[in-house]
């Protein structure tokens, strides 16, 4: 992956969509995977290990102005480097949406992009069986 907000490359891992088998849905439509050892939610956020950038997919390449200031201020200067390109934990991955989440703000992304990552967090608490923070 190429990283949008410092153009560094880095490896990162996905779940190919032929070996996730989801057994059913949630009346939210969080997937039930049929083999819980393989959760294709770990993987749908890119954390840049260069800069701490991290996002999903549907961020556009777009950065309003003054936005990759703002982030790499906020984010890039306190960023500790991580390697999130190595099989993720359920705490790991609900560390990159928070991470994205915050970058997504930061960087103004549409309501819509920015609520489907926080249930996506709701979703790993319930698995995680945390009916709190869920």
């Amino acid at each position: 992956m190429e990283c949008l907000l410092c153009k560094q490359k880095s490896t990162t891992k996905k779940v190919r969509s032929r070996f996730v088998e989801v057994a059913k849905y949630d009346t939210d439509f969080c997937p039930i995977h049929a083999d819980s050892a393989v959760n294709s939610l770990y993987y749908n956020i890119f954390v840049c290990p260069h800069c701490g950038f991290s996002y999903y997919e549907d961020f556009p390449r777009y950065f309003p102005p003054t936005t990759m200031e703002i982030i790499l201020e906020k984010v890039s200067s306190h960023y500790v480097p991580h390697h999130f390109s190595k099989e993720r934990s359920i705490k790991d991955a609900i560390n990159t949406y928070k991470l994205a989440s915050y970058c997504g703000a930061l960087k103004k992304e549409k309501h819509i992009i920015l609520a489907g990552i926080c249930l996506r967090i709701a979703w790993l608490y319930r698995i995680k069986q945390n009916k709190e923070q869920e």
